[in-house]
């Protein structure tokens, strides 16, 4: 039982060594493409030309955390996983996400709209790049697997006042 231990606990160091290695290797290349990013947007550019950079940079910076939510798989099993608690705005989120995702709904022909009700709350506290890659996962499987219609992703507010506690689903 002890060497058994041992064992998975000597796999466990070396995949967490393994997940650290690659992730400089691939951050650092993402992190090039985001600063280009920026400093292209800095560039007089037609209003196309500023959406695509916009998208290059918002897509960079959704794989940056995709990264680190691989290597968070590895934190996790090692009960070491740190969420991030910070104030975000919820509605930017959607929209970042739906940035990042509309070109590949132009390419199914697939109508891409947020259902915003405008008595939600926007301003939370918990961790952004969470609640993207949620969003991007959920939105993502829902392009893949619909073939037509459209896709709306809604946020609605289940609370009849501001002040008490409310729902929201985002799908």
């Amino acid at each position: 039982m002890k060497t058994a231990r041992k064992t998975a606990e000597a796999n466990m160091r070396a995949k967490a060594s393994f997940l650290a290695n690659i992730s400089h290797e691939i951050r650092a290349p993402l992190h090039g493409v985001v600063w280009l990013a920026d400093l292209l947007s800095s560039t007089a550019l037609s209003k196309e030309q500023k959406l695509f950079t916009d998208t290059i940079k918002t897509s960079s910076e959704t794989l940056l955390v995709i990264l680190k939510d691989v290597l968070d798989c590895s934190k996790m099993e090692a009960d070491r996983l740190n969420l991030r608690r910070q104030k975000f705005n919820l509605e930017v989120a959607i929209h970042d996400v739906l940035s990042v995702l509309s070109h590949k709904a132009q390419a199914k022909g697939l109508p891409l709209f947020l259902d915003y009700d405008g008595a939600c709350e926007t301003d939370f506290i918990g961790d952004p790049g969470r609640i993207r890659q949620i969003m991007i996962n959920l939105i993502g499987n829902a392009l893949k697997f619909t073939c037509h219609g459209h896709i709306a992703v809604g946020e609605k507010s289940y609370s009849e006042h501001r002040t008490a506690p409310a729902r929201y689903r985002s799908a």
